[in-house]
């Protein structure tokens, strides 16, 4: 301890400080906890800190306190001392008296003063809104609830959900098909009062369980997590309890109340009729308490989940000492500083630490950045953009950019070790991989067929009238296929025929006077309209006998009868003709420069039964595709293109590619191939999908990182 610092005066404790009995630390040893009322805030002491505060006395200096700490036979050297009260000055458990008190709170608030931009960001984050007090009603309420706790209920409850499951597996169909009730604003609505209804019982089982165990509730409310509504109740006092199992049975009330909830949800579906009410029960029985556990229960964030598991490994402050670890832990591995570590702890222990800390890292990374693309996608775009650029950098670049300044700080200490050879290592082979051109050939999701091939689709909605040929026959261009028949068409030319005779007859009648000759003008108008609408529907009709566009084997036909419904989205049959394959592929917009045309390539299929086909390509198309043609390649039939779902009510144009299969999430290219000079294919008589692998110049990752990021902030810019 340095001269001037042991020369410091004692300042007096705070007389408003209650000294509470804190149980067991992690070792067994007594804990005490001094609790500060005005900030309802508690910090744990061990046995020899607290003989430290017996022998406080005020105006004292903190040499002579740690003069008579020594001649008491404590075991605590000086050094030890200065940091007991260095802690109660930093978190303000002792007075603040005579200037150079006033010049610590004064400079402790300045640095903690923030701008209104700072602000901002803070509160955007995370803000609480207490709306209730709850302690007076708590202990008004708890009486007459207290059978709600007992064990028989809940043996009970439990005994119900089971005979509840055992009843939704024989009517498993059922229960899956309540879930269409919340398809409608209705269901919608309903939904969102259960929500709302099954989170404040989530949060009055906290708030109920605490008052049982004695807790003061001070606040219950609303909390926003980077916008998102988040229930809490505030068991602050919850620390007071010694039992580590009473503050465990409180962090644990709120998902337990939900479990049980889904229990009997689980038992009361069975029974009840269907509508809102059984949907409602579908709900609290499954989403509600999964969605609980999914967020409540994790322990990687500072929910219910976080609290029990402190409770579980008797490990007060978790994330901030597994972080100190975790970092520690780091450093040692990459640069091998030698440091201490931040706490002495047994080895098994450190290391539940260490991962802990990591694996918080991970989720929250991903987490955070998931909850980033969705704010920036779900508001428009530029309070977006800004709202993900803010969260990214606090959650995510901040700590990153923190850890980096300590790595920088320790860099005169940093010397040629084994870990700094395997850091450097490591990280001169993460370069070369980022830089040196490799990938010489490009591997594009890929459809191989006839080429002359076509697939036959309705024009519209129809029935069947009949079937002429079957799958394996051969047929001619033009060659009737099938013949369909609408009496919807035929009704309206029935009609259309009626009353193109009525107006004839009406201009048959008709004299030569000048009046019967102007409403010979408007007859004759409409008959015109008449004609060209029948002519119309006799277009139509001739479109519903389909035949042949080119010639070859049907290698495809649905199991197809007499009168029935087909509709316009759905192939019939597929004709393939003889001749030699080709193969159309799909390539990306960060790989598009790397396609030429002449390259050579090869043809995978899919079913691993083929073989592999010699190619050449033939053309590049310039311009994106609208739609993607080929259901087997759709992310929609588990296919490697992401697409969309067409748009609802679109007529989706169809053709020999295919049916409409989707919007690409991405901008996609056509690449055309055949097979190379000297290679003997034959076509096959179906679509099958594979990869084609062209040969392509080589690029590094960081140049194909390059081209992606720049493309997606060409395709974002637009405002």
């Amino acid at each position: 301890m340095a001269a001037d610092a042991s020369q410091r005066i004692l300042p007096p404790l705070r007389n408003d400080l209650q000294l509470l009995d804190g149980g067991e630390d992690e070792s067994g040893n007594a804990t005490f906890l001094i609790h500060d009322p005005l900030r309802n805030r508690h910090f744990r002491l061990d046995g020899l800190a607290l003989q430290v505060l017996r022998l406080w006395r005020a105006g004292a200096s903190i040499g002579e306190l740690a003069d008579r700490v020594q001649a008491s036979g404590l075991g605590i050297d000086a050094e030890e001392v200065a940091q007991v009260v260095q802690f109660l000055e930093d978190n303000d458990l002792t007075e603040a008296r005579g200037e150079a008190g006033t010049e610590r709170l004064a400079s402790k608030r300045a640095a903690g003063r923030s701008g209104w931009g700072r602000w901002l960001m803070h509160n955007y984050l995370f803000i609480r809104i207490p709306l209730v007090h709850p302690d007076a009603f708590l202990e008004r309420w708890l009486p007459r609830i207290r059978f709600l706790f007992s064990r028989w209920l809940h043996r009970l409850i439990v005994g119900l959900g089971i005979i509840g499951i055992l009843l939704v597996i024989q009517q498993w169909a059922a229960f899956k098909a309540t879930f269409l009730h919340f398809f409608t604003w209705q269901g919608l609505g309903f939904y969102l009062v259960t929500l709302l209804f099954v989170k404040s019982l989530h949060e009055l089982g906290h708030a109920f369980t605490a008052k049982r165990h004695g807790v003061h509730v001070s606040s219950m409310g609303v909390a926003f997590l980077v916008l998102f509504p988040v229930f809490y109740t505030d068991t602050t006092d919850a620390w007071r309890l010694t039992e580590r199992r009473d503050r465990l049975a409180i962090t644990l009330a709120g998902v337990t109340t939900e479990i049980l909830l889904a229990l009997l949800a689980t038992f009361l579906w069975s029974f009840l009729p269907d509508g809102i009410l059984r949907s409602a029960a579908f709900f609290v029985a499954t989403t509600s308490w999964v969605t609980s556990l999914a967020v409540n229960a994790s322990p990687f964030l500072r929910f219910d989940g976080y609290y029990a598991l402190m409770d579980l490994l008797r490990a007060d402050n978790l994330q901030p000492r597994s972080f100190a670890l975790g970092r520690w832990r780091l450093r040692e591995l990459l640069f091998g500083l030698g440091e201490p570590a931040p706490e002495s702890l047994p080895h098994r222990r450190q290391r539940t630490f260490v991962l802990y800390a990591w694996a918080t890292w991970i989720y929250r990374f991903f987490l955070f950045l998931g909850i980033a693309l969705l704010i920036y996608h779900k508001v428009f775009k530029v309070l977006g953009l800004f709202l993900a650029a803010v969260e990214i950098y606090w959650f995510i670049l901040r700590p990153i950019l923190g850890e980096l300044r300590q790595w920088w700080a320790r860099r005169r200490y940093m010397r040629w070790n084994r870990s700094t050879v395997v850091t450097a290592t490591l990280l001169a082979g993460g370069l070369l991989a980022l830089l040196i051109p490799w990938r010489p050939n490009v591997a594009l999701p890929a459809v191989m067929q006839a080429d002359r091939y076509a697939e036959v689709y309705a024009p519209e909605g129809a029935q069947v009238a009949a079937v002429t040929v079957d799958a394996g026959d051969r047929v001619e261009a033009g060659e009737v296929l099938i013949r369909l028949s609408s009496a919807q068409l035929a009704h309206r030319r029935e009609k259309l025929d009626r009353e193109i005779a009525m107006l004839a007859l009406q201009l048959d009648r008709l004299a030569g006077s000048e009046q019967r000759r102007a409403r010979r003008f408007v007859l004759e108008d409409r008959l015109g309209q008449k004609r060209t609408a029948l002519a119309g529907v006799n277009r139509r009709r001739d479109r519903l006998t389909l035949t042949a566009p080119v010639a070859g084997r049907v290698t495809f036909s649905r199991e197809l009868r007499q009168g029935q419904w087909v509709g316009a989205e759905e192939p019939l049959l597929a004709i393939a003709g003889a001749g030699e394959p080709r193969v159309t592929a799909f390539v990306g917009e960060q790989d598009l420069h790397r396609i030429r045309e002449g390259a050579a390539g090869r043809f995978i299929p899919r079913d691993g039964l083929s073989t592999a086909v010699p190619l050449e390509v033939t053309a590049v198309d310039g311009s994106a595709i609208e739609r993607v043609r080929y259901p087997s390649l759709s992310s929609r039939n588990q296919g490697p293109l992401a697409v969309r779902p067409p748009d609802q009510g679109a007529s989706g144009q169809r053709g020999s590619e295919g049916a409409t299969g989707g919007k690409p999430e991405n901008a996609l290219y056509r690449v055309t191939l055949r097979p190379a000079d000297g290679a003997k294919s034959e076509a096959p008589y179906w679509r099958l999908p594979g990869y084609a692998h062209v040969e392509a110049p080589p690029v590094s990752l960081l140049e194909r990182g390059f081209r992606k990021a720049a493309s997606v902030l060409i395709r974002e810019s637009g405002f």
